[in-house]
Formats: structure tokens, C-alpha cells, sequence
């Protein structure tokens, strides 16, 4: 019986930390929520110095494409500006 309940406690135990390790890590996206790091001068100079639109495009990206990281997202949001100005 109590072999039984340690060997059922060792497996349980064993698929929390698998589940664990393979879950995508949320700390990194955490902290970066808190500080979105700066546009990139390019970005910035095809918005005419509008900012605001650059961060409100990085969220966009950031939340359409969860797990991608900060330079990433803001290589994103400039192929999209680029992309839409040609013709």
C-alpha cells in the first residue's frame, strides 16, 4: 500500500516538472511587458516620428505572435510598413 502510494506520488511528481519544462517561458515576456524596448530609427522615420503608432504596432505584433522575441516583433512591424508602401 504504501509502495503503491509512493510510486503514484514519484509519477505525479514527475509529470508536474516535464509539464513544467516544457512549458514556454513567461517570465521573459513579463518583464519585457513592463519596458518595451525602443523603436528602431527606421520604423520611426517611415511614421513620420509618431511614436505612439510604433508602440501600438510592436504590441500588435507582439500579442499576434506570442513567444517571438522584442527584436523580432520589431522587425515585423517594419517589413509590414514596407511592405504596405509599395505598390
Amino acid at each position: 500500500m504504501v509502495f503503491t502510494l509512493l510510486t503514484l506520488g514519484a509519477i505525479v511528481l514527475a509529470g508536474l516538472i516535464i509539464y513544467w519544462i516544457l512549458q514556454p517561458s513567461n517570465r521573459d515576456r513579463r518583464s519585457s511587458s513592463r519596458r518595451t524596448s525602443r523603436p528602431p530609427k527606421r520604423v520611426i522615420s517611415l511614421l513620420n516620428g509618431d511614436t505612439a503608432t510604433a508602440q501600438r504596432l510592436f504590441e500588435t505584433a507582439r500579442s499576434r505572435n506570442p513567444g517571438e522575441s522584442d527584436q523580432w516583433c520589431w522587425e515585423k512591424v517594419l517589413w509590414d510598413l514596407e511592405r504596405d508602401r509599395r505598390w
